[in-house]
């Protein structure tokens, strides 16, 4: 959506954000290095792995700005999700392990340029 500040590293680029104030953009970071101005327009793609009674698993990536924050629900109630950074994957982690998901799964993932992707599945 927005244009922001990244580093360049290697052949990628790390997010850095910035504010823009009058025209100019500020922003800090304790790193030295080439900077460049780079828009995110690509949303965060959602890839189920494993959806089942017993538990969600799934994968969440950003190809540019990276991951800002996800969030799940199950019939409307707010489902705690654990995320491994290794391998980009959240998966469900029930309060009550004698209940099952079962009913509206809903995840929102947005990324650090306010992008966002939703993705749904009946549980049955």
């Amino acid at each position: 959506m927005g244009v922001a500040v990244y580093r360049a590293v290697g052949r990628s680029y790390t997010y850095i954000g910035g504010e823009w104030i009058n025209g100019r953009v500020h922003f800090s970071t304790r790193e030295f290095g080439d900077f460049i101005f780079l828009k995110d327009s690509v949303s965060p793609t959602i890839t189920p792995l494993t959806i089942t009674r017993q538990s969600a698993r799934l994968r969440i990536k950003d190809s540019l700005s990276g991951i800002s924050s996800f969030e799940a629900t199950i019939n409307g109630k707010w489902l705690l999700m654990n995320y491994d950074n290794k391998s980009n994957t959240i998966s469900s982690k029930l309060a009550d392990p004698s209940s099952t998901l079962q009913g509206d799964f809903v995840l929102t993932v947005t990324d650090n340029a306010g992008n966002k992707t939703k993705y749904s599945k009946k549980i049955l």
